[in-house]
């Protein structure tokens, strides 16, 4: 009785090369999921990589041209305060001259005009907080500017602060996608 089951028994007995083979579709299968994902992991984190030296570009430019609005409402605002000091503008002329008039539409939210001892000589627009605050370009944080202006014979010297909205800045200035991003 026990020589027919020793046939039987060799015959399903583990043999190391059959073993093997069965192993090597599977290694193979592995070896190929951890290289799909070594792939996938490097691709991924260049991707990113990319994204961020093109979000930092692009900041960068928005912020370049910022500072070049910034520096020319500056230069704008220095040659206010010097034709106020050459008497070229008076506080009569001031509020009437195109080049007030058009930065306080496109621009600014108000100029003041103060003396030496911070006295408002003329403010503009002339209009209430209240009707200000009405308007949406009017609303949110705003900053300002300000300039020297030096004494000349009909006025002492004092400054010119010119008061924008910082919302409507970073509207104009920062394009639709670098929002999005």
């Amino acid at each position: 009785m026990t020589d027919s089951r020793q046939p039987l028994r060799d015959a399903f007995a583990a043999k190391p090369r059959r073993t093997w083979a069965w192993m090597l579709p599977l290694l193979a299968a592995l070896v190929l999921v951890a290289v799909f994902i070594t792939w996938l992991e490097f691709s991924e984190r260049q991707d990113r990589e990319e994204a961020r030296a093109t979000l930092i570009s692009d900041a960068l430019s928005v912020e370049q041209q910022l500072r070049a609005r910034l520096q020319g409402d500056r230069d704008h605002l220095n040659e206010l305060a010097r034709w106020i000091g050459d008497d070229t503008l008076t506080a009569d002329t001031f509020g009437r001259a195109p080049a007030v008039t058009s930065w306080l539409r496109q621009r600014w939210l108000s100029l003041v005009w103060t003396d030496a001892a911070e006295r408002i000589v003329l403010s503009l627009p002339d209009a209430s907080p209240l009707t200000l605050s009405r308007e949406p370009e009017r609303r949110g944080l705003s900053s300002h500017l300000v300039a020297a202006i030096p004494a000349s014979a009909s006025h002492s010297a004092g400054r010119l602060v010119a008061r924008f909205s910082l919302t409507a800045l970073l509207d104009e200035g920062v394009p639709w996608w670098h929002d999005r991003r």
